[in-house]
């Protein structure tokens, strides 16, 4: 597990952003003193501390950006890519020694003069099939891309699409057989932290781009381990430290505030699960975790478990789960009468169509953090990107009141973008200019909320995207579905998240 300080510093670092980005600006607003000139000046020497660690961060995030300007101008003068050592070399200290690739790997598998072949493990079947519609978005996106843009560089995307159901297994037999029956180029937005751990060694091991995975697990942002392995949305690790940073600013009882989680029992729930249990023990005074519990991935229900964390009466309810679970859990807090001051739910239940509208007026009151738009929430009816996804999906006879077709059509563009960038670099699309290309992504992506940075950095920086914004889930009176309010300003932390290699204890095993 990183240690103390690290947790120490993400949190304080956390802590300036969201005091910045705060909603309560209102003239009324008061704030607690203290008659005690020793607590005062302990106070004013924490804060002068962590002005000199924030100008510390701001000074490093200096020179790495000084580096990738460098990198980039070496791009431009032909001086990144391939050496005489069969090292491929990009910004910030990138490189992949190609040399350790299987001896019939090429550059240009999965490439002819008209295709380019890529390929999906995701689940469409089990607890969480309706993720498996992301796949199906992108694939819409890919389409929109062949008929309206002739492709990338004049070759046609085709996408093959393989149903694991979410069980790790299913997901190593699908890779393979992606790799040696399909023969796809690289892999696009494989879904779910187990199946994406049991296969990420072996495609890196072939050498193959496995490019914006559709979760949000630490483990991608390790580009010197895994180089050839990227993420896309907030890593868990991230979000659950922001979670914790939030209670410590909002909860107004007394403290410490008691929490209980739902805990989904594999790598998606414990990397959250992780990172909380340490934020919490940097913050004795103000957290006190009454109540984990953890449940089957398969589970038909958790009925059982929210009996239990009913039964603590906890101040916070935090759920570390996913899918229908989060349906579920709405549901079964209103049902079992325990009313929490905070509700938090992660991000990844953020779709209102898919997880929310079904548990009416349950959903009511919970918070959640997230950069990425939900195209079935109504504050984006207008969004011109969703316009033209909610034309394409109607075109293709899909639902365009799916939220995971649009989280589709995000992960698709993050995925065409990053051909489209590889295709323009010298020597054209290759494997290894892809990887470049999503090693130095930096651009606005229209799927992400207004102030969210869209940007990697070689070897220093994994995480496309490290911001977010905190919404809370209103409902109109006799309305049937309601909206994700923002509830701060855009807590934008790019550059912030370190690197992750992952180990094989998902409690204690983010180091590097």
């Amino acid at each position: 597990m990183k240690s103390r300080k690290f947790w120490r510093l993400a949190g304080a670092l956390i802590a300036f952003a969201l005091v910045a980005a705060a909603c309560g600006s209102s003239d009324d607003d008061t704030t607690a003193t203290s008659g005690d000139d020793t607590e005062t000046t302990e106070a004013a020497d924490e804060t002068t501390e962590a002005a000199d660690e924030t100008t510390e961060a701001a000074d490093e995030t200096t020179e790495a950006a000084d580096e990738s300007a460098d990198g980039d101008e070496a791009m431009a003068d032909g001086e990144m890519g391939i050496n005489a050592d069969n090292v491929l070399v990009g910004p910030s200290g990138f490189s992949i020694d190609l040399n350790e690739c299987p001896s019939d790997w090429s550059d240009t598998d999965g490439l002819t003069d008209d295709e380019i072949k890529l390929g999906v493990s995701t689940a469409q079947s089990g607890t969480v099939a309706a993720f498996g519609q992301i796949a199906v978005g992108s694939e819409n996106h890919f389409n929109y891309i062949n008929e309206n843009e002739g492709g990338i560089g004049g070759r046609q995307l085709t996408y093959s699409i393989k149903d694991d159901a979410y069980e790790p297994a299913r997901t190593v037999g699908n890779i393979q057989e992606l790799i040696d029956q399909d023969g796809v180029f690289a892999f696009a937005s494989v879904l779910g932290t187990p199946p994406n751990l049991a296969v990420y060694d072996t495609i890196n091991d072939e050498c193959i781009p496995q490019l914006f995975n559709a979760t949000g697990h630490p483990a991608w942002g390790d580009p010197v381990n895994h180089p050839w392995t990227t993420g896309l949305q907030l890593a868990y690790n991230t979000e659950a430290i922001l979670w914790g940073q939030y209670i410590v600013d909002n909860f107004e009882g007394d403290k410490p505030a008691t929490v209980a989680a739902l805990v989904m029992n594999n790598d998606f729930g414990l990397s959250y699960e992780a990172a909380f249990q340490a934020f919490a023990e940097e913050h004795p005074d103000d957290i006190e975790i009454a109540a984990i519990e953890r449940h089957d991935p398969s589970a038909p229900n958790i009925t059982n478990e929210l009996t239990t964390l009913a039964a603590t009466d906890a101040d916070i309810i935090i759920l570390m789960t996913t899918s229908v679970y989060c349906t579920q859990s709405f549901e079964g807090v209103q049902e079992a009468a325990w009313d929490p001051a905070i509700k938090i739910v992660s991000a990844t239940c953020q779709g209102i169509e898919s997880f929310f509208k079904p548990a009416g007026d349950a959903g009511v009151g919970w918070i959640l953090t997230g950069g990425i738009k939900d195209i079935t929430d109504p504050s984006f009816a207008d969004d011109p990107f969703f316009v033209l996804a909610r034309e394409e999906l109607e075109k293709a006879g899909l639902d365009p009141n799916v939220s995971q077709f649009g989280n589709g059509w995000i992960f698709g563009w993050s995925n065409t973008e990053a051909l489209k960038r590889a295709n323009e670099l010298p020597g054209g699309l290759t494997r290894t200019n892809l990887v470049l290309a999503a090693r130095t992504v930096d651009t606005e992506h229209p799927g992400l909320i207004d102030g969210i940075t869209y940007r990697t950095d070689g070897a220093v920086d994994g995480y496309p995207i490290e911001g977010t914004v905190f919404h809370q889930y209103e409902l109109e009176d006799g309305a049937e579905i309601g909206t994700h309010v923002p509830i701060g300003e855009p807590l934008d932390l790019n550059g912030e998240s370190p690197n992750c290699a992952w180990g094989e204890d998902p409690i204690n095993s983010c180091e590097g």
